[in-house]
């Protein structure tokens, strides 16, 4: 059974329904993500559905962060894959 895709869901708790590999700098994204892992630290900078950037710092590797974006600009983080 298909399980629907919600990117406006917030429901941290559920497992990914799907993953993709990002590289930064590379242009938008072709989904939004519900998370963003990362395997090797360091940082992380996005940008949000309503077109405000962030960078997040010394994102821990190893982790599922809970960051939706539709772009990542720039990273010295290694190892980026969106979970949605």
């Amino acid at each position: 059974m298909a399980t629907s895709r919600n990117p406006n869901s917030t429901d941290w708790t559920r497992p990914a329904i799907g993953a993709f590999t990002i590289t930064a700098g590379a242009g938008a994204l072709t989904r939004e993500t519900r998370g963003l892992y990362v395997g090797v630290a360091g940082n992380v900078t996005v940008t949000f559905r309503n077109g405000e950037s962030c960078q997040f710092t010394n994102l821990a590797a190893g982790v599922i962060h809970p960051i939706a974006c539709t772009h990542v600009t720039a990273a010295t983080a290694t190892g980026i894959v969106g979970i949605d």
